[in-house]
């Protein structure tokens, strides 16, 4: 990992040519990095300097010139050209190394999308980066075919073209085995939890949902007057044993996908196959949801994605769209299916037929892919854009976690830092941090530490967001060291596991 110790300075000034500025930043960033790490630091520092969009077009340093600046070989700047070559950002003409003229910049700001864009913020996606004007195009088209009708709620469970295209994204993406028969198109990943919860109502009124989750389940179950029982998880998932000292017989268990939110850790294939036997020899439903895990990084789950017995799936499309776009999902057995379906009939509130049909024609047209591509190599400049902001700072004794699949890292702090109180903090500077404690039903379970989001916004401002939290959580961690006459710790490189 290499700090960008003049990350805010890369736009070109009179007095250099942009190869000249190029070199000098690249090389002002390699300054403490070990040589085994100078390629994968090159390529890092070029592919955020190409992000902040200053440089479509324009020529980069011969490979000789920048290895001299760098005080590398030559073949290690080479290796760093193809390496950004491969991924399209740059290309190779007759007369050198140039910028690719359609590189995507980023936007401050989404075209579409209901939400500011928040730094830090835990599940914000990158809504900056959705081709935006086609899908308004998409929607024109919609209201030519459908008229006045565009706008009203769409059949219950979804148009049948945007139920072909839902199910072919949930096989692509997330490896399930589903056709457009075994999906409904819902308002909101809330009413898709109200719809699964529904169909358990005459089992029982115990919910086992996982400690920590997220708040809406918690939320839609104080909706419906059911009584939740949270249950611990640990690394290997849901504490499935204590689940039945607890409630036995509950019936249902709210669960993550592919990782738990919000610590990120996978269920292990034996607490899958305690969690199927439990649902089996109780009659229970075993709720997944799947979280924006729809454009994670890590790609299809297999595992994740085998089928149980009487297992309900849900999630939302905003990962792969934009944050509002009200489409959210649920998948079943068609024997659960069709229980579902009479449920969602006693509910009026539908998606529009303009956004089922735009989403329809986003994915049939091929765009959502290539929209899944740009998110790809703009996420993970992100995600070491946030990684070099906290670079250094953070106490010897924090943790980091990343989730590829849910978009946020955690970070476990010492007990002596009031993370609540530095959550507060970050917001009243505009970000979006959350304190893992928030998340926790039992107090006395919770972890300290924060939950920190990184591809909501561009790289550039993620990076200053990021430094400026490492900061606050240095001098936090300072304060609490002489407050109790404790050494004051050196900070240490990220350690992300």
């Amino acid at each position: 990992m290499v700090a960008l110790a003049s990350f805010d300075g890369l736009g070109w000034s009179a007095e250099e040519s942009p190869a000249e500025k190029l070199a000098r930043d690249v090389a002002s960033s390699l300054g403490s990095v070990a040589p085994g790490e100078k390629v994968s630091a090159m390529e890092k520092a070029l592919r955020l300097a190409i992000a902040a969009g200053d440089l479509p077009g324009r020529r980069l340093p011969s490979i000789a010139n920048l290895a001299v600046a760098l005080g590398v070989t030559p073949k290690r700047v080479e290796t760093a050209y193809k390496a950004l070559l491969a991924e399209g950002r740059i290309v190779e003409r007759v007369d050198g190394w140039f910028v690719t003229d359609s590189v995507w910049v980023e936007r401050p700001e989404s075209a579409i999308g209901s939400r500011k864009l928040q730094p830090l913020a835990p599940g914000s996606t990158a809504s900056d980066l959705f081709p935006a004007q086609a899908w308004l195009r998409y929607l024109d088209r919609a209201a030519a075919d459908y008229g006045g009708a565009s706008f009203r709620p769409g059949p219950v469970g979804g148009m049948p073209d945007a139920r072909r295209a839902l199910a072919e994204l949930l096989r692509t993406r997330l490896g399930l085995d589903v056709t457009a028969a075994d999906v409904a198109i819902v308002t909101s990943r809330a009413r898709a939890l109200e719809s699964a919860l529904a169909v358990t109502s005459g089992i029982g009124n115990e919910i086992w949902i996982e400690d920590p989750a997220p708040g809406i389940h918690r939320a839609v179950i104080g909706r419906l007057h059911r009584s939740v029982v949270a249950v611990p998880v640990d690394a290997r998932g849901l504490r499935v044993d204590q689940g039945v000292q607890m409630a036995p017989v509950a019936s249902a268990a709210i669960v993550s996908g592919a990782s738990q939110f919000p610590l990120g850790y996978p269920t292990s294939g034996t607490r899958r196959e305690q969690l199927a036997q439990w649902s089996v020899e109780n009659n229970s439903f075993v709720i997944e949801d799947w979280r924006g895990c729809e454009a994670g990084l890590s790609g299809p789950h297999q595992d994740s994605a085998a089928p149980w017995p009487n297992t309900i799936r849900i999630g939302t499309l905003e990962s792969l769209c934009f944050e509002g776009i009200g489409l959210g999902w649920i998948t079943a057995p068609r024997s659960i299916m069709r229980a579902i379906q009479a449920e969602l009939c006693t509910i009026e509130e539908s998606p529009t037929m303009s956004v089922q049909s735009a989403f329809a024609a986003y994915v049939s047209s091929g765009l959502v892919n290539e929209h899944i591509a740009r998110l790809a190599g703009a996420r993970k400049e992100r995600l070491e854009a946030l990684e070099l902001g906290l670079l250094g700072t953070l106490p010897s004794e924090a943790e980091v976690r990343v989730d590829l699949r849910g978009l946020h890292c955690v970070t476990r702090l010492p007990p002596s830092i009031d993370c609540a109180a530095l959550a507060g903090e970050a917001a009243a500077r505009g970000f979006g941090v959350r304190a893992l404690r928030e998340f926790y039903a039992d107090p006395n379970q919770a972890a300290n530490g924060l939950l920190i989001g990184w591809c909501g916004t561009p790289a550039r401002r993620t990076y200053a967001a990021a430094t400026e939290l490492a900061h606050m959580i240095a001098s936090a961690r300072s304060v609490a060291a002489k407050s109790q006459d404790l050494p004051i710790p050196t900070p240490r490189p990220l350690h992300v596991v």
